[in-house]
């Protein structure tokens, strides 16, 4: 499970410190959770060895919890729902 303080405790740092070291950067560290999530859910809907699984299983695994929310950070990404996405690759 990808968040603020499994990133901190693997990295052998503070939260806050993973904080600061984020905002210096100009991002916060749940928009890269998030972000990195979208990638997998992305890479995993193009995949074919993934064919099997639901969309929803695919949300879920990549960390999502809601599904709505994955659908709507989904389509402001990459401009496609992620069932369009999967139909057209």
């Amino acid at each position: 499970e990808l968040s603020p303080t499994y990133l901190a405790h693997n990295l052998g740092i503070s939260k806050s410190y993973l904080h600061s070291i984020f905002r210096i950067k100009g991002i916060s560290v749940n928009k890269f959770i998030i972000e990195q999530r979208l990638e997998k859910s992305y890479d995993d809907l193009r995949n074919p060895s993934f064919s099997e699984l639901s969309v929803t299983d695919i949300a879920f695994n990549s960390g999502f919890r809601d599904l709505s929310h994955f659908s709507h950070r989904f389509k402001s990404r990459y401009g496609v729902s992620p069932r369009k996405c999967r139909m057209i690759n």
